[in-house]
């Protein structure tokens, strides 16, 4: 596991407090879908994610257009969970996963904030996990042509 991908790791893990992460039984085909497998293994088992709530209708609106705008620049689907923490925050580990406290959307004044904290953590992944020679623009002139108006 490299340093990048490893601090990663532990940033997630820490950002819940905990110990190491479990490891996945059948582990995923790279290293950044390893690593992403492992930290949310490690929620699942400490019963952090939130598999059902009403915040995920908040969530898919506003995920759904940045996703696709930012999608065709990384190489793994995007996913976006809700974790139990007290703790407004969200967070982003390799292999395209996004954690998202379940206070966050109470915390946040409106969905222009909740965009714009899902925004910057999508960005870690496309600058901070990059696979070896892809582009580390996100959103420059150009691309932001392509993006869709997010309608809130």
């Amino acid at each position: 596991m490299n340093r990048t991908c490893a601090a990663g790791l532990i940033v997630a893990i820490a950002m819940i407090g905990g110990g190491p992460a479990v490891r996945a039984a059948d582990p995923p085909a790279d290293e950044e879908q390893q690593i992403g497998q492992e930290v949310f293994t490690e929620l699942k088992a400490r019963a952090a994610i939130v598999r059902t709530s009403p915040l995920y209708d908040v969530l898919r609106p506003v995920v759904a257009p940045i996703a696709k705008a930012a999608q065709p620049r990384y190489g793994h689907p995007f996913a976006v969970y809700l974790v139990h923490d007290p703790r407004p925050n969200a967070f982003a580990v390799p292999g395209g996963h996004v954690y998202v406290t379940d206070e966050l959307p109470y915390f946040v004044r409106n969905t222009e904030e909740l965009a714009g904290t899902l925004c910057h953590e999508i960005a870690h992944l496309r600058r901070l996990f990059v696979r070896p020679g892809a582009s580390d623009t996100v959103f420059g002139s150009e691309d932001a042509r392509s993006v869709p108006e997010v309608n809130v």
